[in-house]
């Protein structure tokens, strides 16, 4: 669904809310709120270590950078350490491993400087999204083993 779209539905699910229901809404997004500025902080201080996708609960897509960085420092140490130790077949090898990581990670960490803060945007209309559906839910709040976030305790009354 388009991002125009996917506003305006959660526009007309918060006309079905009642006021009470608005202001747990307000109180949760307060709550669940994931700044962009934030975001990009992490991004370019931490960025090569996925800290950023932490931030954003998105813990695959960070272990992956912490992978790509992992390959291409470890083949960078030891494509110049087994340089001096063995013959330049294996040295070659890691620094070719070492430069596949470096890119894979510079191209991660590029498409993350331009769309992090749609990234942050769609996280935000997510929750938003979650937290008006738990509150339209017949029974209420789902109970705490269905659900994957912890709820306030306001919510379960």
């Amino acid at each position: 669904m388009g991002t125009m779209r996917y506003r305006s539905h959660l526009a007309e699910l918060k006309t079905t809310l009642s006021a009470h229901q608005l202001e747990v809404l307000n109180s949760e997004m307060v709550r669940l709120h994931k700044s962009a500025l934030t975001a990009y902080a992490l991004w370019l201080v931490l960025s090569w270590f996925g800290v950023h996708h932490f931030y954003l609960e998105r813990p695959w897509k960070a272990i992956a950078y912490i992978l790509a960085f992992t390959v291409g420092a470890a083949g960078l140490v030891l494509g110049f350490l087994l340089s001096w130790v063995m013959d330049e077949t294996w040295s070659l090898a890691f620094r070719g491993a070492a430069v596949g990581g470096g890119l894979v990670l510079a191209g991660w960490w590029f498409v993350d400087l331009v769309t992090l803060h749609k990234q942050v945007e769609r996280y935000n209309e997510e929750m938003e999204a979650q937290v008006i559906e738990a509150l339209r839910e017949p029974g209420g709040p789902p109970r705490p083993e269905q659900r994957s976030r912890p709820w306030p305790l306001y919510l379960n009354n």
